[in-house]
């Protein structure tokens, strides 16, 4: 979970809430990219059983893991597919093309379950207000307020 909230923080710009677990998998994609350069920097077949070569190796597999826990949840995808930086152009740009179907599953599963409950929500009947309530709202001016 420490993981999860200093990701978060990675995402955030200039003191700014910007993103939250939209970040999330942009900075484990980060992570897991520097990672990598440093396994084939750092891990040869001279140094695989340094120091170095293991913290390395243990780093890309504990953060591949915790990657792999973004799967459970759709959230991870849909936030990062709502912000306007990022929609699908970061998967398309960023993960295998292998992963792109499960992506847009989850997202079109996930707009499909708000239509309805929206549909749901507003087929309702609401009574019209009447004309004592429009008059208040009329007389609601925000800047007094």
């Amino acid at each position: 979970m420490v993981l999860f909230k200093q990701l978060t923080k990675l995402s955030q710009s200039k003191n700014k809430n910007l993103g939250l677990i939209a970040g999330i998998l942009w900075g484990f994609d980060m992570l897991l990219e520097v990672l990598e350069k440093a396994r084939i920097e750092f891990i040869t077949l001279e140094s695989k059983n340094s120091h170095l070569a293991t913290c390395i190796d243990h780093g890309w597999h504990l953060f591949n893991q915790y990657y792999q826990l973004t799967d459970d949840s759709r959230a991870y995808v849909m936030a990062a597919t709502l912000d306007p930086r990022n929609k699908h152009e970061y998967f398309l740009c960023k993960w295998n093309r292998k992963h792109i179907p499960g992506m847009k599953k989850k997202t079109e599963s996930m707009f499909e379950e708000f239509r309805l409950s929206y549909d749901a929500a507003t087929s309702v009947d609401i009574p019209n207000p009447s004309f004592h309530d429009i008059n208040l709202i009329d007389d609601f001016d925000i800047n007094e307020w």
